[in-house]
């Protein structure tokens, strides 16, 4: 009885522990994104704005995805 509960604290805590791993890469991934952003937008002599994982850039007084800036240019 004692090693089946030593064998499922054990595997709680892992789980835990893989959890807030994967947490902190996806913290910093979307930091990463939004640096990113800020750097094209700079380029570009525009503002950037991050919202929900995606990157809008300033043109014409409308915030445009990134995504369709590359494909107006293409």
């Amino acid at each position: 009885m004692k090693k089946t509960f030593l064998y499922i604290m054990i595997s709680l805590f892992l789980v835990l522990l893989l959890v807030f791993i994967l947490m902190y890469f996806e913290i910093g991934n979307s930091r990463y994104e939004k640096k990113q952003c800020e750097v094209i937008a700079k380029n570009m002599n525009t503002v950037s704005k991050y919202e929900d994982g995606i990157c809008f850039l300033k043109m014409n007084n409308t915030y445009i995805p990134k995504g369709m800036i590359k494909e107006m240019y293409l």
